[in-house]
């Protein structure tokens, strides 16, 4: 399952620079507009008791990262019964969950206990931004050690758990149990995410999709690589990450505070480089479990039924990129209005389907490239020379553009397709259809003068720069040119 619990927004710049592209990658994404009126309305809090609530709550996100809970014995119990175990295996679970506890123990005793008598002293929460930030002490950098030692004692105990399950469970069952042991590694590793998406798993999305991989010619084996890639991926994250968090702990509690202003001008622009590729690591963590879940996925849809497919691509988009694809939550919207049902017949609700399923598989390549496009402006935030940067991320932003326009292009079609589907008296149908479409003419004039004065940035950087021009956008031109919808592009 997706880690949500503490997703910390991309930096200032790529925002702002994607909300000049039109998006606004990190926006709160509303998931209750449909409440029940009649629900009693929440508890009003006054802001010294929402910040305690925040503080709580953040603490208690944190202390479940740093300290995973071993596994109960309930648990244990499901699991086996998950996997097959006999009515023998089953008798000696009592002893299996024995061990395990005591392999814990001393798990525990180490880092552990080093672990939660530190996380008072070396984690604070900042009002002005809401969120937990490390102190930078020499007591971050033990606890920090601690962390990485109990992470290396939980695998001890529960490599030692996993393989007394894999001797008593049903070897048909062995994928199931391979599916728990990765679940249950992802939760001792868990790290907040910096971009929406980096913790997705796809075998758990297809899952919670009901869409059954077993049943894809080369499913199994496709899981199998994507578990195996998923797993290193995971591990590399969490000790990059960790290693990342060491080094910034290190140089700061060298440096102290105030260092802009007591350091010499060589030294200060040096540690502030130094902590640019700090954070441009940390960023960049986050991108090859992205694009992972995107080459799966890539590979995975075509041997989908189209439905599943279509179901399965859009999950994972609205849980990675959200603010992407508004666009087809639109259509979607247009799609389920309640009138346009009332005044179809049978024969035109196939047509309507037709439609649909014409225009999201037309809409399916450009949306693979606009993931790669929002992937590609994670390295650009930290490109040192500021100039190189902007412009980098100005064509980015006009790709964006161009793209956003071609799919609003497909979209505008598929409407005017439902219009002529309509009876002659449609009604509140007809009008929806009309607000849809009048609302796609706003858009497309915002990101005219959005695209116009981006050109405009750019070309006047580019003039600027010392450095010669940047060669080639980040994405293949010929990608976009043949994007579905570019014929239909104003």
């Amino acid at each position: 399952m997706p880690d949500r619990s503490d997703i910390r927004m991309p930096t200032m710049a790529i925002a702002a620079m994607l909300a000049v592209a039109g998006v606004a990658i990190g926006a709160p994404v509303r998931i209750d507009d449909a409440a029940d009126s009649d629900a009693a309305p929440p508890p009003a809090f006054t802001d010294a008791e929402r910040r305690d609530r925040l503080r709580e709550e953040a603490f208690a996100r944190l202390r479940e990262t740093m300290l995973p809970e071993a596994v109960d014995a309930a648990t244990l119990e499901t699991w086996a019964r998950e996997v097959g175990f006999s009515d023998e295996g089953l008798a000696l679970l009592a002893a299996i969950d024995a061990n395990y506890r005591e392999a814990w123990r001393r798990a525990e005793l180490g880092g552990g206990a080093a672990i939660r008598n530190r996380l008072e002293a070396t984690y604070r929460f900042d009002d002005r931004i809401e969120r937990i930030e490390p102190v930078p002490t020499p007591e971050l950098l033990e606890l920090l050690a601690a962390r990485e030692q109990l992470v290396d004692r939980i695998a001890t105990a529960e490599d030692a758990l996993f393989r007394e399950f894999e001797a008593l469970a049903d070897p048909m069952r062995r994928a199931a149990l391979a599916d728990i042991r990765h679940e249950r590694r992802q939760r001792v590793l868990r790290r907040p995410e910096r971009l929406p998406g980096a913790t997705v798993d796809l075998v758990d999305l297809l899952a919670e999709e009901s869409v059954d991989v077993s049943a894809i010619p080369g499913g199994s084996g496709l899981v199998d690589r994507y578990r195996r890639r998923h797993a290193e991926a995971l591990e590399a994250r969490f000790r990059e990450g960790l290693a990342i968090d060491r080094e910034e702990a290190e140089l700061h509690v060298e440096i102290g505070p105030a260092w802009e202003l007591l350091e010499s001008p060589e030294d200060a622009a040096e540690i502030a480089e130094t902590l640019r590729d700090l954070e441009r690591r940390r960023l960049e963590l986050d991108v090859p479990m992205r694009a992972l879940n995107r080459d799966a996925l890539l590979e995975l849809r075509p041997a989908l039924a189209e439905a599943d497919g279509r179901r399965v691509q859009r999950r994972y988009q609205a849980l990675t990129y959200p603010e992407f694809f508004r666009d087809e939550g639109r259509f979607d919207a247009l799609l389920a209005n309640p009138a346009l049902d009332a005044v179809l017949d049978d024969a035109r609700r196939g047509a309507v389907e037709v439609v649909r399923d014409e225009t999201f598989r037309d809409l399916q390549r450009s949306s693979l490239l606009s993931m790669e496009l929002a992937d590609a402006l994670v390295p650009v935030e930290t490109l040192p020379d500021p100039l190189a940067r902007a412009e980098a991320q100005m064509l980015i932003g006009l790709r964006l553009i161009e793209i956003g326009e071609q799919r609003r292009a497909r979209l505008d079609a598929a409407a005017r397709d439902l219009r002529n589907l309509l009876p002659t008296e449609s009604g509140d149908a007809a009008a929806s259809i009309e607000t849809f479409l009048a609302e796609h003419e706003s858009l497309r004039r915002a990101a005219a003068f959005r695209r116009d004065r981006l050109a405009e940035a750019a070309a006047a950087l580019r003039t600027m720069s010392l450095a010669p021009p940047i060669a080639a956008d980040p994405i293949d031109d010929a990608a976009v040119d043949d994007a579905p919808g570019s014929s239909d592009a104003p």
